[in-house]
């Protein structure tokens, strides 16, 4: 969304749904140039996101010791990321 805010003054807004979070992100800028040049940001800023939301990957496994590994690096983020949560939510 392109919204014109002053003279030559724009506010870019763009949202795209990430599937792996399950709601939408959004990036918004302030341009100062011309329509076009809010355009351009506008293609740049979605195209950014959306490789930002895309999928990762797992990494290369071939053996069982490479999926325990890659578990367990899950487990110790899933850990930390739930303790962020939750000192977040204490104060």
């Amino acid at each position: 969304m392109i919204k014109k805010i002053g003279v030559g003054k724009y506010k870019v807004r763009v949202s795209v749904f990430n599937p792996h979070k399950g709601y939408a992100q959004n990036r918004e800028r302030t341009i100062s140039g011309n329509l076009a040049q809010a355009k351009e940001k506008e293609v740049e800023l979605r195209s950014q996101l959306k490789q930002s939301c895309s999928f990762k990957g797992f990494g290369h496994v071939s053996t069982f010791k490479d999926a325990i590994r890659l578990h367990r690096e899950n487990l110790s983020f899933l850990r930390t990321d739930t303790r962020i949560h939750l000192l977040q939510h204490k104060n």
